[in-house]
């Protein structure tokens, strides 16, 4: 009778958990941002911005109605989808193609690779068609002017450092990935670069990046119920910049936890996250 009613305790235990698992990978948390900088231009005074991240094809709602639903209610004046937006284990274009579609009704939007987008060249090749049917501009490596009113912004997408060379040691990816940024940043203008992977904050910072959006580190998968981020495979235990808003000398670096998940399929403490950014052009001081 004993054995019985541990077993049923047990059994309860781990239903309970794998619905509060359940819940916490189906829900949406929305994080808002304000970021202060004087250097910002006055027509982006205002200025909001939607950070789609790491989806890995997840879908919330049938045909992504919830998180299509989020954006929507943001009123974004621009969406930006800093990489992994498939996932190279369980492509899924149907999902892609039709949240795609529904984006870039709300907002201009734009994109840059992640480490997925690099494992199948097929993949990307059908990826970045279905962009230019829907209008989803593609930044590899290159840049493109926003303006409003009489002000303006350069925004530069980087490839993913997954798309240099494989045999390269990462000392020889950071100077690759230095020199390509030096070129695509400009003295005369705000900065704004949409690059996937976080750990390479110090090239952005010194190549001239004055806000950066990443993901890449889906806010460590896992986290304490205080939050902390546990692990990630670039920084290790306890990582730094696996979340949240990071002032870096005169740079500003936004990582965003994602919205899906990868090899392991689930997260823990860490709902996927959609970020909002508001943007200021002053220092934010009284």
């Amino acid at each position: 009778m004993e054995i019985i009613v541990l077993s049923f305790i047990a059994a309860a235990i781990i239903i309970a958990l794998s619905a509060v698992i359940y819940y916490q990978n189906k829900r949406i948390d929305v994080t808002r941002y304000d970021v202060y900088d004087e250097k910002l231009p006055q027509g982006f005074d205002g200025v909001r911005i939607v950070q789609i991240s790491d989806l890995h094809n997840s879908s919330f709602g049938k045909h992504n109605v919830r998180l299509i639903g989020e954006i929507k209610a943001a009123e974004p004046d621009y969406i930006f989808i800093t990489g992994d937006y498939i996932d190279a284990r369980k492509v899924d274009f149907k999902a892609t193609d039709f949240l795609s579609q529904n984006i870039t009704e709300i907002a201009p939007v734009y994109f840059c690779t992640g480490n997925h987008e690099r494992r199948h060249a097929y993949v990307l090749k059908k990826l970045e068609k279905s962009f230019r049917k829907h209008g989803v501009r593609s930044l590899r490596n290159s840049y493109v002017y926003l303006s409003r009113s009489d002000s303006r912004i350069r925004l530069i997408g980087s490839d993913d450092p997954a798309f240099l060379k494989r045999k390269l040691d990462n000392e020889e990816k950071e100077e690759l990935l230095y020199e390509r940024l030096s070129h695509l940043c400009s003295e005369r203008d705000y900065n704004i670069l949409l690059s996937h992977k976080p750990n390479y904050y110090r090239i952005y910072e010194s190549s001239g990046a004055d806000l950066v959006f990443s993901g890449h580190a889906h806010g460590g998968q896992f986290r304490l119920p205080s939050g902390i981020p546990l692990y990630t495979p670039d920084e290790g235990f306890f990582p730094r910049y696996a979340q949240g808003l990071h002032k870096i000398g005169n740079m500003i670096l936004i990582v965003s936890r994602g919205l899906g998940q990868s090899i392991i399929p689930f997260r823990i403490n860490n709902s996927p996250e959609l970020v909002i950014v508001t943007l200021h052009s002053s220092t934010g001081e009284n």
